[in-house]
């Protein structure tokens, strides 16, 4: 099992942004966690990477502990974050380089550079790519140790990209698309009814000119 996920908490305060969930990952597989901003995603997924601790529960990664072997899985894994902070004065193959020397093993930065269509925009400075260029670079790092397991944090916007750079069998693009619609489509449809419940509670406490409406039940 390349991934095993026991039972994780993590909490913000009072806030619960992971409750007790369970799940595991086997080689070669590919898995989409989709949801609402604040559903608990990125914190999950940052936990698995290491980058996060969690309250309780336990995460196995190639077999390793992330809480006792943290620095042995990062040299055999790959991260994408969603944001990723780039070296802005840095040409798109120095960056790469860099990361490179971070790792025991590396992929070929030409070969990298090839596979995310970089090749014209070797020589240029982080700072002046396009977005859709910059978003090819993260990548680029993310793969640059030929990871065993590769974790993509992407935006809503990005997901159909993803699948069709990485050559995702077309049946199977198209469930992981699926999902990911209805999933957007019900937090759409929850969301316009909480907006139009909190519109109607505004609208009461106008008319009635009451101090407090308790909120809690919607």
């Amino acid at each position: 099992m390349s991934i095993n996920v026991e039972h994780l908490v993590k909490s913000y305060g009072p806030i619960k942004a992971v409750d007790d969930i369970s799940f595991q990952i086997s080689q070669g597989e590919v898995f989409g966690m989709l949801g609402p901003n604040g559903a608990g995603k990125t914190t999950t997924v940052e936990i698995i990477e290491g980058l996060r601790q969690a309250d309780s529960g336990r995460v196995t990664v190639l077999g390793l502990d992330v809480t006792k072997a943290t620095n042995k899985i990062k040299q055999r894994i790959g991260i994408q974050l969603q944001s990723p902070a780039l070296l802005p004065l840095l040409k798109v193959e120095e960056i790469l380089d860099t990361f490179a020397g971070l790792y025991h093993h590396s992929l070929p930065v030409n070969d990298l550079l090839e596979l995310l269509a970089l090749q014209e925009s070797r020589k240029i400075l982080v700072k002046n790519l396009s977005g859709g260029q910059q978003q090819r670079l993260s990548v680029a790092m993310a793969l640059v140790n030929d990871p065993e397991i590769a974790f993509l944090d992407v935006y809503e916007r990005q997901v159909e990209w993803y699948l069709t750079t990485f050559i995702i069998p077309d049946d199977y693009r198209q469930r992981i698309l699926e999902a990911h619609r209805k999933v957007t489509a019900t937090y759409d449809e929850t969301e316009d009814k909480r907006r139009g419940l909190e519109a109607s509670l505004a609208r009461l406490k106008d008319q009635y000119r009451w101090g407090h409406i308790g909120q809690e039940e919607y």
